[in-house]
């Protein structure tokens, strides 16, 4: 994607318009000059000319506001997408360089703001429509349709490479300051010698713009002109009876009124010019304020481009630090890298080198950010990306794609050459601070043709690299038939996870929590199982990361919700004490700026009490849009929801999450429970955590509970609710209401 005019461009295109609106000033002064020197052989002759030249100016004026118009909208689809931010600044760049009674700037959906930062929607206009399919069109508003001046709606499209993106609409007024009064009642059968009363009608003969008339808010539009016939004071005789193609004549207080009906080429639109007198000619005075006004014209575009050219500049250099460059690790992003990668497959390099693109990460990098926070975590992620850059060979990109995971793009002419060079490499990133202990895996997918996408071939590697995911003698996988398989599977179930859904195969169990004090049922935590058919049941693990990878979680998780609603209703219907069971959000959903009202209304649908319901964060939303995310938890628990962090401990946990978003429970997560030889110290961060979480006002849960030490000793530290094996496993939800259920007495 092109974000900036090459500098070889930016001056031609500047002199272009410059020299064009030269020519068109020279043209129009010589045109206009040698008018004075022209002996009309008729007043009428005159007058028939100056109608001409009017429709041409004013077309000439309406082409002007259309190709000005086109320009912008050229700057603007510079952009990748139609963003709210992109359209208020562009918005505020049109509003310093344009004059229009309003701007907007929509989607292709209709749906977008105008200048003034109001949202607009034109979804069911046909000039939206028009402009959508790439045609800039330029519509009349009539009396009729507006209660304000006539005027003119410009709709011109927002195109990137053939695509519309948006559309740009401009309305502006179409009139000129003239000294004739023509909307006082008393100067109603007179129009001034030396003025022109000018109209622009549609096919119907409707009058839909104006120029020329002064104190226009006085004027009766409506008695203008009907089916054809022109203001009854002016007693003009209809065009049927002209006497010559397009014009007519009549007198009004003995003096003759001519108007001139002349084709505009835009529509089927057409110029009414009426004049006073037949018998005054062009005044020099009028050639003078004409020269003046092509001379500020001049000025005026010059200006313009000038400005445009600036803040051009300025945006793409903004446009560029956002879309191209890694906030992290301040180098190329995955866009950029996707962008040069191509470049180099399209190329004639291709054909002279081989190349496979490698994906490597870090295992276990929040052992770094938990030990020393995550301001130095990104100071390895920075080291790792410039010591990677500086290995490459020159025509290779690098880039970090997310958290802890690198991409390269490396040439070779042998498939042992890469091996080679990753070894080298492991060897070097060791070298650095504070990653001597980590290990680093590499998946390689050989490039053989260029037939699959960029982030086609990036799932290949990071494919390849998780067959070798924590082994502890490889280092490098290469996609191969077994990393295939492993990609046909995650297909076939993308292929089937909408059918699954919409046939409820995806299954409710839950697993019942104790309280510490006296090993009471407290509540229960909804877990999904997908039900394959022939008691075929597939666990969380095995689809959730790909869920939350391609975004259908955000169905799943509401589908969760749904269920764990009807079966509370249930419940409360059949008597039953009523419980809270938590239900899994996962970080994708904090994308909707709407989710607590989303997640409220839900509820509302079945009458749950808020409270029976608490929503489980998994530890990785955390590391979002963490303003959005505290606002979401702020607006849940206002509404009467729990809130709690899951997986507390199991990556990139921080004690500043804890601190900045208010939360109900923490539940630690059971890796914290692994036997290891560094027992004591694992038993002395449990503490440690449920000791802070405690003097933050919030309920601990300790998860996958297995054994019955580990129960008491949770017991003796003041962890609130234990859930894990040791008292049950997940189960169906009838099994549950059978085991722990009873009728309210």
């Amino acid at each position: 994607m092109r974000l900036t005019i090459p500098k070889n461009r930016i001056v031609p295109l500047i002199l272009f318009a410059v020299g064009g609106t030269l020519i068109a000033l020279i043209f129009g002064m010589y045109f206009m000059n040698s008018k004075i020197q022209e002996n009309y052989n008729t007043t009428v002759a005159t007058y028939d000319l100056e109608a001409e030249k009017s429709a041409i100016m004013t077309r000439q004026k309406l082409e002007d506001t259309c190709q000005s118009l086109q320009v912008f909208a050229k700057l603007i689809g510079e952009t990748e997408e139609l963003s709210s931010e992109q359209i208020k600044k562009a918005l505020s760049l049109l509003e310093q360089a344009a004059d229009h009674r309003d701007i907007a700037i929509v989607d292709t959906t209709g749906k977008g703001y105008n200048i003034s930062g109001d949202n607009v929607d034109y979804t069911d206009e046909n000039y939206f429509l028009e402009a959508t399919s790439g045609k800039t069109t330029i519509t009349g508003i009539s009396q009729e349709d507006s209660q304000e001046f006539p005027g003119m709606i410009f709709t011109v499209p927002i195109m990137k490479d053939a695509n519309c993106l948006g559309v740009l609409l401009a309305i502006q007024d179409m009139r000129f300051t003239a000294p004739t009064n023509l909307g006082d009642n008393d100067n109603m059968d007179k129009i001034y010698s030396e003025d022109e009363a000018i109209y622009i009608l549609n096919d119907k003969k409707e009058v839909i713009s104006y120029f020329n008339v002064n104190q226009v808010e006085q004027f009766d539009y409506g008695q203008v002109i009907a089916s054809g016939l022109l203001h009854d004071k002016f007693k003009v005789l209809d065009f049927k009876k002209e006497i010559k193609k397009n014009l007519a004549a009549g007198k009004v207080n003995d003096e003759i009124l001519v108007w001139y009906q002349k084709p505009l080429g835009i529509n089927d639109w057409s110029l009414l010019v009426g004049r006073t007198s037949i018998l005054d000619p062009i005044t020099k005075n009028f050639i003078v304020i004409g020269n003046v006004s092509w001379i500020a014209l001049l000025v005026s575009i010059t200006l313009i481009f000038l400005t445009l050219t600036f803040y051009q500049r300025r945006s793409n250099q903004k446009l560029i630090q956002m879309l191209y460059l890694d906030p992290v690790t301040g180098g190329s992003n995955w866009y950029k890298f996707r962008h040069d990668t191509k470049k180099i497959l399209n190329s004639r390099m291709f054909l002279k080198k081989h190349y496979a693109l490698v994906n490597f990460d870090i295992n276990r990098f929040k052992v770094i950010n938990d030990s020393f926070g995550h301001q130095k975590g990104d100071e390895v992620l920075r080291d790792i990306y410039n010591l990677v850059n500086k290995w490459a060979k020159p025509g290779e990109p690098v880039t970090r794609y997310s958290a802890d995971q690198f991409y390269i793009l490396m040439s070779y002419q042998e498939e042992s050459d890469i091996t080679e060079r990753i070894t080298e490499l492991n060897n070097r990133l060791h070298q650095l601070k504070f990653t001597k202990t980590v290990k680093f895996y590499f998946g390689v997918y050989y490039i053989k043709d260029r037939k699959n996408s960029i982030d086609r071939m990036g799932e290949f590697a990071g494919i390849a690299k998780l067959k070798i995911k924590g082994s502890n003698d490889e280092i490098v996988s290469c996609f191969d038939n077994t990393s295939k398989q492993i990609l046909l599977e995650e297909e076939k179930i993308e292929k089937s996870m909408y059918a699954a859904l919409k046939n409820n195969e995806f299954l409710v169990y839950l697993q019942p929590k104790y309280t510490t004090v006296k090993e009471e049922l407290s509540g229960a935590e909804a877990l999904v199982r997908w039900n394959k058919g022939k008691n075929e049941l597939i666990s969380p693990g095995q689809f959730i990361p790909l869920f939350e990878k391609n975004g259908f979680i955000v169905e799943l998780d509401m589908y969760m919700l749904r269920n764990v609603c009807r079966i509370q209703r249930s419940w409360m219907d059949k008597g039953f004490q009523p419980m809270t069971i938590s239900v899994n959000i996962s970080r994708v959903h904090f994308a909707n700026p709407h989710l607590s009202e989303i997640i409220r209304d839900t509820v509302d649908e079945y009458g749950i009490p808020h409270e029976m319901i608490e929503l489980e964060l998994s530890e990785n939303a955390f590391l979002q849009n963490k303003q959005r995310l505290i606002t979401t938890v702020i607006h849940l628990r206002k509404y009467g929801f729990l809130v709690s962090m899951d997986d507390f401990g199991a990556g990139y946990s921080s004690l500043n999450s804890l601190k900045d978003i208010p939360l109900d429970v923490v539940k630690l997560d059971g890796e914290l429970f692994r036997i290891t030889e560094e027992a004591e110290r694992g038993l002395t961060v449990i503490r440690s955590a449920i000791l802070m979480a405690k003097d933050l006002n919030m309920k601990v849960v300790a998860e996958c509970i297995e054994t019955k030490e580990q129960v008491d000793f949770l017991c003796t530290i003041g962890c609130d609710i234990i859930q894990g094996y040791y008292y049950a496993k997940p189960m169906p939800v009838e099994q549950f209401e059978v085991r722990y259920l009873s009728p309210v007495i």
